[in-house]
């Protein structure tokens, strides 16, 4: 929270005694109404990047946007000719943005202002406009609990649910899942979209709570009635498995269509789903490679992996090897394990790309390093061992 300050009586009264500049309390007055100044701007630069930062991340707060995945200007892909660039426009520019984001947000926690270091925390830990850094994570996360715990008592729902997020990651504090929902409910009672869905999920999954779905679509219905698109997607997740509510394949497609209509990508891949099988809507191919290509652009790992797969077997677009690689790579430096190791086997056995051994261990090591048992088995196989 901004620092607290003596409140004048009228704005009148206020320039009255400014005028008077030669008495001790006009030049205090002038203080006071210099730090009132900056302390505006400093909530105005702090409202705008935050919006921006929210609205980009909302879908996927787990989602990396870092400058170092951004295709290099000129640069050539693997055995194709140039990159398709303007494919990863819509990733470009929101690593774009997200990176002024940052540069304002670093900059307002440089100055002291508390509600920046959470967000600077969660670039740093997401790799969001800026490369991931856990040392520096763990730095502002700690001045960001300390801040939003010393301010909770203030009637702000988004201290609220920035506060609840902190307990529920446990990143440098003690992790407590029970002083989250505390929080998250506090937050979403006053009406805060984010933190209505945040609680709807805790319910959804159990955690701090008895699992309950009936709960989480409550919750999560407050948030998606709002526009909320993470919860309009949910809410679309739900009914298509009737978690919570009867299955209703339509309302699925609804709610998904509500999120996807807005840029959620995680809507956008699995509105391409619904449309890929027929559910609540003709099967239509094209209809699913048209949505998975927009979560594919936004860097959606799933939108990437079968927007690969429609291009791998021809469905919906006309088959083509190189834009398959394409997107499966894109999934794989974003770190998924499982398409690292079908990369791994693709450049293996020669499977819609030349055959190359180094490719393929680099990319086994890179899913094996992750955990992934297939990759570990078939690094030993080969016989490598580190």
């Amino acid at each position: 929270m901004t620092e607290y300050l003596p409140i004048a009586k009228s704005s009148q009264q206020l320039s009255t005694k400014i005028d008077t500049a030669s008495t001790l309390l006009g030049r205090g007055l002038a203080t006071i109404q210099k730090k009132q100044l900056v302390i505006n701007d400093q909530d105005a630069r702090y409202r705008k990047a935050r919006d921006i930062y929210d609205r980009i991340t909302e879908d996927s707060v787990n989602r990396r946007f870092n400058p170092e995945l951004l295709p290099k200007p000129g640069a050539q892909f693997d055995l194709f000719v140039d990159e398709p660039v303007n494919e990863l426009q819509p990733l470009i520019n929101h690593t774009i943005q997200l990176g002024e984001v940052y540069r304002q947000l670093k900059q307002l926690a440089d100055e002291g202002y508390g509600k920046a270091y959470f967000i600077v925390a969660s670039m740093y830990w997401g790799g969001q406009g800026v490369a991931k850094d856990v040392e520096k994570y763990n730095f502002f996360n700690k001045y960001a609990f300390q801040w939003l715990f010393n301010n909770c008592e203030s009637n702000d729902p988004e201290i609220w649910r920035d506060l609840a997020w902190t307990y529920s990651n446990g990143q440098g504090i003690q992790q407590d899942h029970i002083q989250a929902i505390f929080w998250f409910r506090k937050a979403a009672e006053q009406g805060n979209a984010s933190a209505q869905n945040d609680l709807g999920w805790m319910y959804e999954i159990g955690l701090g709570v008895d699992q309950d779905f009936t709960q989480a679509a409550f919750w999560i219905r407050k948030a998606a009635e709002q526009g909320n698109s993470s919860a309009q997607k949910e809410l679309g997740f739900m009914y298509r498995n009737g978690l919570g509510v009867d299955q209703d394949f339509t309302q699925a497609v609804f709610w998904f269509r509500k999120a996807a209509e807005q840029g959620n990508s995680s809507a956008q891949k699995e509105l391409g789903y619904m449309y890929r099988n027929g559910l609540s809507v003709d099967q239509d191919d094209t209809q699913a490679v048209l949505w998975y290509r927009k979560a594919a652009e936004q860097g959606d790992v799933w939108g990437q992996i079968d927007l690969g797969w429609m291009y791998e077997n021809g469905r919906g677009v006309i088959q083509d090897n190189s834009q398959a690689v394409f997107w499966y790579r894109k999934a794989a430096e974003q770190g998924d394990a499982k398409i690292q190791y079908k990369l791994g086997l693709m450049y293996e056995n020669g499977q819609r790309v030349y055959q190359d051994s180094a490719q393929a261990v680099f990319w086994y090591r890179k899913a094996a390093e992750q955990g992934n048992l297939r990759a570990i088995t078939r690094l030993e196989e080969l016989g490598i061992k580190d």
